[in-house]
């Protein structure tokens, strides 16, 4: 009660009163918190900027408020907005942990001791082997086109005329013309 008494006195009294207290109780250790040093100093300036915000209200709050009382169903639809908000931040943050515990037991249901090493192949250094050159993500993208094409082909030979034949036939001859006008 003595604390509440004395925030209400230096909220209404100022920095005046707060350092006329500081003078008059500089000797008595209760009222150490009000030495900046003091571990509690920051706490009990903390509550004095909030009993002043609640006793000593700017206008602008005032205004606010009065508007608010006004509109009652405004500041329900507030209160509902953030309610909602807090829900949907719950529902992310159990939604990544459940991910997150998937994932992890999975990962724990993997034997990892049970694999067994069939061989293992050795490239030197030096030695260049007889392994194809890296292959571009474009020759790749265009040798799955030709292994799908060729697979379809298999399947179902009827749907493959002699028309394809002629736009293969096509497309050699644009890519001859292409690498001439390249080494050109």
């Amino acid at each position: 009660k003595q604390w509440y008494q004395r925030r209400v006195a230096i909220t209404a009294g100022g920095k005046s009163f707060l350092q006329t207290l500081i003078q008059k109780e500089q000797k008595n250790y209760l009222f150490d918190f009000l030495r900046p040093q003091h571990g509690h100093f920051q706490y009990f300036t903390k509550l004095v900027e909030q009993y002043s915000k609640i006793l000593l209200p700017e206008t602008k709050m005032l205004e606010k408020l009065k508007l608010e009382d006004k509109k009652p169903s405004a500041l329900l639809d507030k209160a509902m907005y953030k309610v909602e908000w807090l829900k949907y931040q719950e529902r992310v943050k159990k939604k990544e942990q459940d991910d997150r515990e998937k994932e992890r037991v999975s990962f724990a249901q993997i034997d990892w001791h049970d694999f067994v090493v069939v061989e293992t192949i050795d490239f030197p250094v030096d030695e260049a082997g007889d392994l194809p050159p890296p292959v571009t993500p474009d020759e790749l993208g265009a040798r799955l086109i030709a292994q799908e094409r060729y697979e379809r082909m298999k399947e179902h030979p009827e749907e493959f005329t002699g028309e394809d034949d002629e736009d293969d036939e096509e497309e050699e001859e644009e890519e001859g013309e292409k690498e001439e006008n390249d080494t050109m």
